[in-house]
């Protein structure tokens, strides 16, 4: 073969990888429908305005806003008088540090960047953010575990169920929506390595 020809073969083999199959985009396009549904049904509480769900997401909140004025490091030496009055607690040996720095890390980049949002309005939306991502995730859950269907099946059960409904809508700023993010990337990437034989 001539050089000419071998080139015009490796263009139309990169060509080939280019060009996305329509179950390609039926799939994606269908993921990204079952996402839009489940950020809507996560956003319904916004009719009543953008507050907290609940009683330990302010506590979350607290903790966000003590880190956003003070600093992260300062957080392992706060003692909270106010917390398990009349005794306070020492938040560095027994507060939970993921969901408030993860709040405060948000805030902090958006202002970074120019955005005008207040801390509690990232701590109320951040649940539907963390929310769609796990449908996302889930979908690439199910399909590394059989196919494409399953993922969808998984992604579509997610977005509707009750309880994960609950857990990442609007307001509920609580530990469900920094852990489960993390239990999916976990099991998506161990059965990853168990598939490649890699660690």
């Amino acid at each position: 073969l001539s050089s000419l020809e071998v080139e015009r073969m490796s263009s139309r083999t990169a060509l080939r990888s280019l060009i996305v199959k329509r179950i390609d985009l039926l799939t994606y396009f269908a993921l990204a429908m079952i996402v839009l549904l489940g950020v809507c049904i996560r956003l319904l509480p916004m009719q009543w305005g953008i507050y907290l769900d609940e009683f330990d997401p302010y506590i979350q909140y607290k903790g966000a806003q003590y880190v956003v004025d003070n600093g992260f490091n300062a957080w392992y030496s706060w003692f909270d008088p106010t917390r398990w009055a009349p005794w306070g607690t020492a938040q560095g040996r027994e507060g939970l540090i993921g969901v408030p720095f993860t709040g405060a890390a948000i805030y902090l980049l958006l202002s970074g960047l120019g955005a005008q949002l207040s801390l509690l309005e990232v701590a109320a939306f951040y649940p539907v953010f963390a929310g769609a991502l796990m449908m996302v995730l889930s979908f690439f859950l199910g399909k590394e575990l059989v196919n494409r269907g399953v993922g969808l099946l998984a992604a579509f059960v997610f977005a509707v169920d009750p309880t994960a409904v609950q857990r990442t809508a609007l307001g509920f700023f609580d530990t469900e929506s920094v852990g489960m993010l993390g239990l999916f990337l976990s099991m998506i990437f161990f059965i990853k390595s168990l598939k490649g034989r890699t660690i």
